[in-house]
This record gives C-alpha cells, structure tokens and sequence, in this order.
C-alpha cells in the first residue's frame, strides 16, 4: 500500500502530454488506475510526386498504421502501394521505400480499320 510505480513506454511508443506516468498502490490493495499512456511514435511524412496518399493527416500516421499511395491521371504507380509503419532498428519507419508515380508514356491504342461482309 502507497507504492508508486513509474510506467514507461517500450520502444516505438511516445507518451501521451498531459497523462500522469505513475500509479499507486491502493488501500484496496489495487492499483489506480491509468488510463492509456502511450501512443505510437509518428512515421515520416508520405510524400509522393504526382501522387496521393489515402490518409486523412498525413502528418499523423503512427506506429503500426498503413498508407496506400496512388497517383495523377497520366501516372501509373511503380512498386508496393500500401505501406505500414513499423519498428525498425529501435526507430519508426516505412516497412519499405515509397512507390513512384511514373508518366505513363505508351502510345494511345489504335485498332486497324475492319470491314464486315454480311453474306
């Protein structure tokens, strides 16, 4: 009873401002309760030339969450389009390089003339 433990977030993980890190020992011989500490440390920011992303901040994807990249009209997608935020190396990073949009470069298809003989 009144002992304070310190919790502390693993790795890939940041705490949350304003959330108290500690929980006592209660008279109950229960613990207070602590509500959710720690949040997933953000991924860089997406960024793509003449594409998108499907998230919503792209600013704000965290550990564990994916992205799907896409690109302009005109541009086709090179590479994986979806991507998740993992642990790497003890730092949070992209599981794999971003996609890139390429100019699409091929000639419009054209078809020969044909004639149809109904006989």
């Amino acid at each position: 009873v009144g002992t304070v433990l310190t919790c502390h977030c693993i790795p890939g993980y940041e705490y949350i401002p304003g959330i108290s890190t500690s929980i006592t020992c209660l008279n109950t011989s229960k613990w207070s309760e602590i509500s959710s500490l720690c949040r997933g440390r953000k991924c860089p920011t997406p960024i793509i030339q003449n594409g998108k992303t499907d998230a919503v901040d792209d600013d704000d994807i965290r550990l564990g969450g994916n992205v799907t990249f896409s690109c302009e009209y005109g541009y086709r997608l090179v590479g994986e389009a979806t991507l998740k935020c993992i642990l790497k190396d003890g730092k949070v990073d992209w599981s794999r390089k971003f996609p890139v949009c390429e100019r699409v470069t091929e000639k419009p298809n054209t078809t020969s003339k044909a004639e149809y003989n109904k006989t």
